[in-house]
C-alpha cells in the first residue's frame, strides 16, 4: 500500500509542476509602469479641485442634465485643453442618452501628472442592479488634466499624444 502511494505521487509530481509551469507562461507579464503608484507630487488644492469637478459633473450626471455634463468635458490635444466639438458633443450625448441611468457613484480618482491621471465613475444601467454592490453597472474613465494651474476633466483618448495607456495602471 505504501509502495503504490509513493508511486502515485512520484509519478504525477513531474506532471503537476509541469501544469504549472506552463500555466504561468499564459499570464501578461506585468511592467513597472503598470505598477506605479498615484504621484505624490499634487497638494491637498489640487485634489480638492478634481473631487468638485467630479461632483458637479456627476450630479448633472444623476439628474440626467447630459447637456451641462457634455458642458463640463474637453479634449487634450497637443498640450492644449479645448472644449468639445460638435461632433465630439454629439457623440458623447447621444451615446449617454441611450444608456439606462438609474444613478451613479464616483469610484476613485488617481492623478499620476499633469495630463496623464483616471477617474472612474459607475453607471447603474440595471434596475435590479446596485453600486454598492457593482452589480448592473457600467464603468466610465475621465482624465483630469492640469494646464496653466486648471484642472480640466477631458475625456480619455488612447490616441492623443501623451497620454499612457491608464487602463493598466
Amino acid at each position: 500500500m505504501k509502495l503504490t502511494r509513493f508511486l502515485f505521487f512520484a509519478l504525477s509530481a513531474p506532471l503537476l509542476f509541469a501544469a504549472c509551469s506552463g500555466a504561468s507562461d499564459n499570464k501578461k507579464k506585468v511592467t513597472s509602469e503598470e505598477m506605479r503608484a498615484p504621484s505624490l507630487d499634487f497638494s491637498a488644492d489640487d485634489s480638492l479641485a478634481v473631487v468638485t469637478l467630479a461632483n458637479n459633473y456627476l450630479a448633472s450626471f444623476a439628474a440626467k442634465d447630459y447637456e451641462a455634463a457634455a458642458d463640463m468635458l474637453f479634449k487634450y490635444e497637443k498640450d492644449t485643453v479645448r472644449e468639445l466639438n460638435a461632433e465630439e458633443r454629439r457623440s458623447y450625448l447621444n451615446t449617454m442618452r441611450q444608456l439606462p441611468n438609474y444613478g451613479c457613484k464616483l469610484k476613485g480618482i488617481a492623478l499620476y501628472t499633469n495630463k496623464n491621471n483616471r477617474l472612474i465613475y459607475m453607471l447603474q444601467v440595471s434596475s435590479s442592479g446596485s453600486l454598492e454592490k457593482e452589480e448592473g453597472v457600467m464603468k466610465f474613465y475621465l482624465n483630469p488634466v492640469l494646464k496653466d494651474g486648471q484642472w480640466f476633466l477631458t475625456l480619455l483618448d488612447m490616441e492623443q499624444e501623451g497620454t499612457e495607456n491608464l487602463f493598466n495602471l
